[in-house]
């Protein structure tokens, strides 16, 4: 990555967007009605106006690191040992993540898609599209984010407004759910949901200044929340709780609700496709930065000879 090149704001609004977001298409809403019950709609909210609330913090402490990311700062106030210290905290927590998250996609896709396959076979197909986007670069990826993220959220969006006739908003009731502690006490530290966010604070110095930062970062929010927000509200309506709790793939379950008659049947298998859109740009951008922040931190040349060891 030169340091000359900038991305636009689309551009990483649509990258910090699917880091967020693709966890919809996983477990996110059967976790929120575990928590929080029939309230687990309040619990998305809640999450998402602490997350708008502790960005507005953070960009206004960022303000005197402009165009400088977590390791810049790191070495800033530390010296290259806090560099180090910092990258080699960020680097293995990515790790953690990309690596929970690939089995999650794997085991999924085997269940829904690839039954007879063994799990090896599936886990690799997603790991030779992580090595292919690290060979492109960063600059294909978030070109490839912006053609792709409008095209999964139109699709999320019509899946949800066909599934309309399946709502029942009887199902929200009781409104409180589980309580006011589950929801604002155990579901404060839901708001890990959001800890792809700090991808933004890596991208920093490839953003014009802070007011761009903050544009991507309160719209990638704004997005993301609502995106949450619709799911899990769907979700509730649709498979009510306690049965909510019990279903692998909330969203795919609520895809294969949708029947219009004899021709429009088999709804799921659109939302296979954009899953799968979403896992690969998800699994291709994490680890992506994983190499990038290991070779910053430790003074690297190049990033390219990391992609196999680290895959």
């Amino acid at each position: 990555m030169k340091q000359t090149m900038t991305f636009g704001t689309r551009e990483a609004s649509c990258l910090i967007t699917n880091m967020l977001c693709s966890k919809m298409f996983l477990n996110f809403p059967r976790v929120a009605a575990e928590i929080a019950g029939t309230a687990s709609w309040i619990l998305v909210l809640y999450i998402s106006l602490m997350a708008f609330s502790l960005f507005f913090v953070i960009s206004t402490l960022y303000r005197k690191f402009e165009g400088k990311d977590l390791l810049d700062i790191g070495e800033h106030c530390f010296g290259v040992t806090g560099r180090i210290v910092v990258g080699t905290i960020l680097c293995g927590c990515l790790i953690f993540l990309n690596s929970i998250v690939l089995r999650e996609f794997s085991e999924n896709m085997k269940t829904i898609s690839l039954s007879k396959s063994p799990i090896s076979f599936v886990t690799i197909i997603f790991i030779i599209c992580m090595i292919a986007a690290a060979y492109f670069g960063i600059e294909a990826l978030m070109r490839l984010h912006a053609i792709m993220v409008p095209i999964i959220f139109v699709s999320y969006v019509l899946i949800v407004l066909a599934v309309i006739p399946d709502i029942d908003f009887l199902n929200i009731y009781p409104i409180m759910g589980k309580g006011l502690q589950n929801i604002f006490g155990k579901g404060f530290f839901f708001l890990s949901s959001f800890g792809e966010f700090i991808i933004l604070f890596l991208i920093a110095p490839f953003i014009k200044d802070n007011i761009y930062l903050k544009k991507v970062g309160y719209s990638a929010l704004a997005f993301s929340g609502i995106f949450m927000l619709m799911g899990t509200l769907i979700y509730i309506c649709t498979i009510p709780y306690p049965l909510g709790t019990e279903n692998f793939l909330p969203i795919y379950q609520v895809a294969r609700l949708i029947n219009y008659g004899r021709y429009v049947q088999r709804i799921e298998s659109l939302f296979v496709v954009i899953w799968s859109a979403s896992a690969f740009l998800y699994l291709a951008s994490n680890f992506f930065f994983i190499l990038y922040i290991f070779k910053k931190a430790f003074n690297l040349e190049y990033y390219k000879p990391l992609i196999l060891p680290f895959a």
